[in-house]
């Protein structure tokens, strides 16, 4: 009987649940639909965001190899190349180089990297204000706007160097000696030689400066002592010992890194954007990097 009883139980609770089951589906189903689908959500976007960002970050390194291509290519100009073709070259070079650096700054999210690409900005309107002199018929660039006076050239390289000694784009120390040296290079372009040895003096007095910039920075700092003396013209004096300049170009120039390909860094005193790159041989204007 007891077993029976159990049995019919069982029965009426197995029934009752089937026949109640239907209401259950309706009241709670579309809840338990609408959870499933906002999960789903969730991970379909967590997943474009992760490699949307990864794709951003190729792409950002990509760009900034195109722009260190085409600024090499402004710091190697064909010697015997005629003037105008010239002129061309530079209109070119410095609208690729261009675009690609503002590309990869829209992309650039790690504040190391954005601090390269800057640093590369930097070096490309340093070399323009430095570039050879084109036809006076060359008023226009490429892109139909009328070109900068150096003096504007070497502000925008300004900006951009002095952005990478503010935080967070200061937390890679390489980057900013680096642009420490760029503005060294432009206040010697301006003759500016107190500047120029304070930018010098900071570079050599900052513990985390490696020995080598240390002492490419204090030959630097001497030089700007003699060349900020006078040169007077007159009758013959009592011969000195010849100055011997640092071998090397001078300008700005990137001490090496490990990150993306790259190429040598803006002409000179310093250092050049990017990964991989070591100094280069400097070319006409103040500072001169390191060799390696």
């Amino acid at each position: 009987m007891k077993s029976e009883r159990r049995h019919d139980l069982k029965t009426n609770s197995l029934a009752k649940g089937m026949t109640t089951l239907p209401g259950l589906a309706q009241q709670y189903g579309s809840r338990v639909l609408l959870g499933i689908i906002l999960c789903l959500l969730v991970y379909v976007l967590v997943y474009r965001w992760t490699t949307g960002k990864s794709q951003r970050a190729t792409a950002a390194g990509e760009n900034l190899a195109v722009a260190r291509v085409a600024l090499n290519s402004l710091r190697n100009p064909p010697v015997r190349l005629p003037p105008k073709d010239l002129a061309g070259l530079r209109d070119q070079a410095a609208k690729e180089a261009d675009a690609a650096i503002r590309d990869a700054l829209t992309n650039a999210e790690d504040p190391k990297f954005k601090a390269e690409v800057l640093i590369t900005r930097g070096d490309l309107n340093w070399q323009l204000a430095n570039y050879p002199a084109v036809p006076s018929d060359s008023v226009l660039g490429s892109s139909g706007r009328a070109e900068k006076s150096p003096e504007e050239y070497l502000k925008a390289a300004e900006e951009s160097y002095r952005q990478v000694l503010a935080p967070p784009l200061n937390e890679d120390h390489q980057s900013v000696t680096t642009a420490r040296f760029g503005l060294a290079a432009i206040a010697e372009n301006r003759n500016q030689w107190v500047e120029a040895r304070k930018d010098y003096q900071q570079i050599i007095d900052d513990p985390a400066t490696t020995d080598a910039f240390k002492t490419q920075a204090t030959e630097r700092l001497e030089m700007t002592k003699k060349l900020e003396k006078p040169v007077f013209l007159g009758g013959p004096s009592k011969p000195e010992a010849p100055v011997t300049l640092p071998g090397g170009p001078l300008g700005p120039f990137l001490p090496p890194t490990t990150t993306a390909p790259s190429t040598q860094p803006a002409t000179g005193a310093a250092p050049a954007a990017g990964p991989t790159t070591r100094p280069v041989d400097p070319t006409s204007a103040p500072a001169p990097g390191p060799g390696k």
